[in-house]
């Protein structure tokens, strides 16, 4: 048993016993009081149940215990001490009415007032308020968890690496905060290295949304394609590629995703500015299984040389969609 349950029962008792306590002896006031507390703890266990919040439990110890004292005077009160000449029967429909003439006056007087007030000056406070909780919406107070939250969303919200925690390594969650500004220091080390390594390698890399979009074009690619990466961001992945025995001039946006395999590597057309196609590998860097895959791709575009048997064939398929066919050696 929580001790909450022992607090709201002990005043249960109280609660059910004041009604008839004068009419009472102290044997029938002890059941009185024991049943009142089992009867808020049974309301308390039917309000969670569905849901209805009631923080302190004083529906269960005021109403709920209330009207069971109120009953008991009519079970177990002594009838002369009572003075009202009725029987017992009598006694218990006159405290019933007395219950049900309390309740709706106090619910329909609470009812109609404060949904007025509601209707002028709400009463219930945001969703966001209901989140951090009064204390910080409605005081202005904060928590090492709030902060910490606070932090983490912003993170994934603008994907800011340079945002830490304030930490107080005196405190439990202080500790995690100090070793989560650890592992961000790390990671931010780890992405600018990758980018150093993607702006100055020689070949062209391309990241690819999940819809198809180039969202990164590093200077490799720029001289590759002969295009800037502000012409290109944004733009459709396709209109870099074309397959060798393609007569189409650009692979449909409908079977990139098909053509270019995770982990694998294909010979395909680069289609330059100037409309000049190249011969290209493309490698897709290796991502998450079928099941889940990655948010984005990144594909390594190197062009290569080809035999001048090859070299023919590919300009004779290629000369009715482009007025040019250069080749790297």
């Amino acid at each position: 048993m929580h001790y909450s349950d022992l607090v709201n029962g002990s005043l249960a008792g109280l609660v059910a016993i004041t009604a008839g306590c004068f009419a009472v002896g102290p044997a029938i006031s002890v059941v009185i009081g024991a049943a009142g507390a089992l009867v808020a703890l049974r309301m308390s266990e039917l309000l969670e149940r569905h849901e209805i919040d009631d923080v302190i439990g004083a529906f269960p110890v005021h109403a709920a215990a209330g009207v069971w004292g109120t009953l008991a005077v009519a079970l177990f009160g002594d009838l002369e001490t009572l003075g009202t000449g009725l029987s017992r029967f009598d006694q218990f429909a006159v405290q019933l009415l007395g219950v049900l003439v309390c309740f709706v006056w106090t619910f329909g007087a609470v009812t109609v007032v404060f949904r007025g007030i509601n209707r002028i000056f709400p009463l219930r406070v945001s969703p966001e308020d209901e989140h951090i909780g009064l204390s910080a919406a409605e005081h202005g107070a904060s928590t090492e968890l709030l902060d910490m939250l606070s932090v983490m969303s912003e993170q994934a919200q603008t994907g800011n690496l340079d945002i830490r925690v304030q930490a107080e390594p005196f405190t439990e969650l202080g500790q995690i905060a100090v070793l989560y500004n650890k592992v961000m220091d790390s990671l931010q080390g780890a992405v600018s290295l990758a980018d150093s390594i993607v702006r100055n390698i020689s070949e062209g890399v391309v990241t690819i949304a999940p819809d198809g979009l180039v969202v990164g074009f590093n200077p490799g690619a720029e001289n590759l394609f002969g295009r800037s990466a502000a012409e290109v961001i944004g733009q459709p992945a396709t209109l870099l590629l074309k397959e060798q025995h393609s007569s189409e001039d650009t692979i449909p946006s409908a079977d990139f995703a098909v053509n270019l395999e995770l982990s694998s590597t294909k010979p395909m057309l680069g289609c330059r500015k100037n409309g000049d196609l190249f011969p290209a590998d493309i490698s897709l860097g290796p991502g998450r299984p079928r099941t889940a895959p990655p948010p984005r791709s990144s594909a390594m575009f190197r062009s290569r040389s080809l035999p001048k048997s090859r070299r023919k064939n590919i300009c004779d398929a290629s000369r009715t969609n482009a007025n040019s066919c250069r080749h790297q050696s």
